[in-house]
């Protein structure tokens, strides 16, 4: 995140906000004491500086981790894609986000939208999910809820480490 764009939202701590500006660890900020009236213009002010909270408190997927290299090889490339793949195809469809802070029209009624992965249902909770090409483990698939890794031996076979539960998908 570059300096104008800190400045921007601290100004909006200060301005909307108890004056506070704490970065976390998942590369990210928060902003607290913003009253319930001054929540949508914050959000706006986030948008015009291409920031947004979109899924932030939810039940969606929080991250997909891959292996760092994928120009270490063939596979590693593979499985670069596959994840950017899978993160893309888990990021939510809904406009309500748009309809509801950015004053982009329709918010209820109209047409219904479709969530192609989750339907009418949302997941128990925040996830994470990890690929990884063995032996290595960089992206300690055991700490994630979902563990994809490519087997060694069978290149269609792709055991799941499901939040220590073992399955395998083939």
């Amino acid at each position: 995140m570059h300096f104008p764009t800190i400045s921007d939202v601290g100004s909006a701590g200060d301005e909307r906000g108890n004056g506070t500006l704490r970065l976390t660890t998942r590369q990210t900020f928060q902003l607290h004491g913003i009253l319930k009236g001054n929540v949508k213009p914050v959000i706006q002010g986030m948008h015009t500086v291409l920031l947004d909270s979109i899924a932030a408190c939810g039940d969606v997927n929080r991250n997909v981790m891959a292996p760092s290299n994928p120009e270490r090889s063939a596979v590693h490339q593979q499985i670069y894609e596959l994840a950017r793949d899978f993160s893309e195809s888990m990021l939510p469809r809904t406009r309500a986000y748009h309809e509801i802070w950015l004053d982009e029209q329709l918010v209820a009624g109209g047409e219904p939208e479709a969530e192609p992965l989750y339907g009418a249902a949302y997941l128990p909770r925040k996830f994470k999910v990890a690929f990884a090409v063995p032996p290595s483990n960089e992206t300690d698939l055991f700490s994630q809820d979902l563990g994809f890794h490519r087997d060694r031996l069978q290149r269609d076979v792709w055991p799941v480490s499901m939040s220590q539960l073992e399955a395998e998908w083939g």
